[in-house]
C-alpha cells in the first residue's frame, strides 16, 4: 500500500502540473478516460485498434472530454503503468487512480478467444462513486467486426449521453451507418442539382423558342398588293359549319378582312406562319342586316359558297373552297 500511495500522490502532481484547464462556462463537462483493451490470448494490435475507435466514439457524445491511453502513459512513467496494470480487475484501486487524473469516468476492457469465438468485455466505471456503472459483452466469429459495432457498444455504455452535431468537414472515420447517411445526402443534392439544371435548360429552349419570333415580327414585312398564299375549306354541319383559313406564308398576316361572295364578313386579328384558324359561319356578319350575325340556318348558304376572298394588312388573295 505505501507504494501505491506514492504512486497516486506522484499522478495527482502530474495530473495538476499537465492538466487543461476546462472551457469557461462549461462547467458540465464530463471527463472520461478510455484506457488499453487488454488483449488475452488474440492480436495485440486489434485490440489497440479497438481501443482508438472506442475513444474516438465516446468523443462524439456531447459534453465529454477524452483521455486516451497514449496521453495517460504520456503522464505516467514505466513504474506507475505497472501499478495500473497490477490493479486492473480493483474497481477502488482504479477509481483511486482515475481520481488522481482528474476524470470522471474511466473506459476499461478486455478482447479474448473463447473456443475459436472473440469475446470483448468492456466497463465504465465511475470515479467519484467507486463502483461499476456499465458493464457489457459482445461475441463475434471475428475480432475485426467489432470495428462496426462499436458505436453501438458505446451508446449502450454511456446511455445517458447524446452525439454531438457532426461538423460540416469531420476528418473521424464514419461508421458504415453513417456512410449510408451521408451518401444519401450526396444523391439528394446531386438529384436537386440536376434538377435545377434540366429546369434552366427548359427556360433556354423557351427564350429560343421566342427569340425567332421576336426577329421575324421586327422584319420588313409584305403590305399593299402582295400575293398571300394560303388554302380556305368549309367544314361542318348546320350550326358547326366554319371555315378553316390557312396560313402558308413566312409572315404573320394582321388585320384580316375575310370576305365570302353572299357579302358576309368577318375580322381575323392575326394568323401565323403555318397555322390555321377556324371560325364558324354564323360568326361572319352580313352587312344587309345591320352588322348584325345571321342565325344557324344561314350558314347552310355556305355551301354555294366557291372562294373566298382574304385582305390583311400585308396583302391579300383569293382561296378557292
Amino acid at each position: 500500500m505505501t507504494r501505491l500511495r506514492w504512486v497516486l500522490a506522484a499522478l495527482a502532481w502530474v495530473a495538476v502540473a499537465q492538466a487543461k484547464p476546462a472551457p469557461a462556462g462549461d462547467p458540465g463537462v464530463v471527463k472520461i478516460a478510455v484506457l488499453d483493451i487488454r488483449a488475452t490470448g488474440t492480436d495485440e494490435s486489434t485490440a489497440r485498434t479497438l481501443t482508438e475507435i472506442l475513444a474516438v466514439e465516446v468523443g462524439r457524445f456531447a459534453g465529454t472530454q477524452v483521455v486516451t491511453s497514449n496521453e495517460v502513459e504520456s503522464m505516467l512513467g514505466l513504474e506507475q503503468r505497472k501499478q495500473i496494470v497490477g490493479c486492473n480487475e480493483n474497481v477502488s484501486c482504479v477509481a483511486e487512480i482515475a481520481g488522481a487524473l482528474g476524470v470522471d469516468m474511466l473506459c476499461t476492457g478486455s478482447l479474448g478467444i473463447v473456443d475459436g469465438t472473440s469475446v470483448l468485455t468492456l466497463r465504465v466505471i465511475d470515479v467519484r462513486k467507486a463502483r461499476v456503472e456499465a458493464r457489457l459483452y459482445e461475441t463475434d466469429s471475428r475480432a475485426g467486426a467489432f470495428i462496426a459495432k462499436m458505436p453501438g457498444l458505446a451508446a449502450k455504455l454511456f446511455p445517458k449521453l447524446r452525439e454531438a452535431p457532426a461538423p460540416e468537414a469531420s476528418a473521424r472515420r464514419e461508421t458504415p451507418a453513417r456512410d449510408g447517411e451521408s451518401a444519401d445526402r450526396d444523391r439528394d443534392e446531386k438529384n436537386d442539382e440536376k434538377a435545377e439544371n434540366e429546369a434552366e435548360k427548359d427556360r433556354d429552349k423557351e427564350r429560343e423558342k421566342e427569340s425567332p419570333a421576336d426577329e421575324s415580327a421586327s422584319e420588313p414585312r409584305p403590305t399593299g398588293d402582295a400575293v398571300l398564299e394560303g388554302t380556305a375549306e368549309l367544314g361542318g354541319v348546320g350550326p358547326f359549319r366554319g371555315l378553316r383559313l390557312k396560313n402558308k406564308t413566312g409572315f404573320r398576316w394582321t388585320q384580316c378582312d375575310i370576305r365570302l361572295p353572299d357579302g358576309r364578313r368577318y375580322l381575323l386579328k392575326k394568323l401565323d406562319p403555318d397555322e390555321s384558324e377556324r371560325t364558324a359561319l354564323g360568326r361572319f356578319k352580313n352587312p344587309d342586316r345591320d352588322g348584325r350575325r345571321d342565325d344557324a340556318r344561314s350558314d347552310d348558304r355556305g355551301a354555294e359558297t366557291k372562294s373566298v376572298r382574304v385582305i390583311c394588312a400585308e396583302g391579300n388573295g383569293t382561296f378557292e373552297l
